[in-house]
């Protein structure tokens, strides 16, 4: 059996993770939560996402201020992970900055997908979908600032 490889086109919010963190209130918390365990780190070929998901998933989030200060905390202390290329030896770093400095991608409408099966495939393939309208909803995050409209281009492979 082979693996899969997906890509996904969206229409998604763009934000800095410091810039969500800092605003989450007892009022926003369920949202911004959500936005966490939705979205993924904007990361073209380094490891922040699975440092990301283990903070997301391993956290117990009970009231807003720990919650708050649990993902300070781990966002600043977490970054890229060095993988050796030689012994595959995997090291917490720094060099290229900390979660807390990357931008969350949250898609909220998906545009086309493409799935592609194999081992270790080569070449190109693609899909289309008939031009409509793009009809989506950003009404729920209207209590989070800084935030920006993006298209999201989600790769993912398992």
């Amino acid at each position: 059996m082979g693996k899969c490889e997906t890509s996904t086109a969206y229409i998604g919010v763009s934000i800095k993770l410091r810039d969500l963190i800092e605003q989450m209130t007892e009022h926003n918390m369920k949202l911004i939560l959500s936005m966490l365990e939705n979205g993924f780190i904007e990361d073209d070929n380094g490891s922040f996402n699975e440092n990301f998901d283990n903070i997301v998933n391993e956290g117990e989030y009970i009231n807003c201020e720990d919650t708050k200060k649990y993902f300070m905390d781990q966002f600043a202390t977490y970054g890229d992970i060095f993988v050796d290329r030689w012994s595959n030896k995997q090291t917490q770093t720094l060099v290229n900055g900390c979660l807390l400095d990357m931008y969350l991608l949250v898609p909220v409408h998906a545009i086309i997908s493409n799935d592609r099966w194999g081992y270790d495939r080569y070449g190109t393939n693609g899909s289309s979908a008939p031009y409509q309208p793009i009809q989506f909803d950003l009404d729920k995050y209207k209590d989070i600032q800084n935030y920006t409209t993006v298209f999201i281009m989600k790769q993912s492979s398992g």
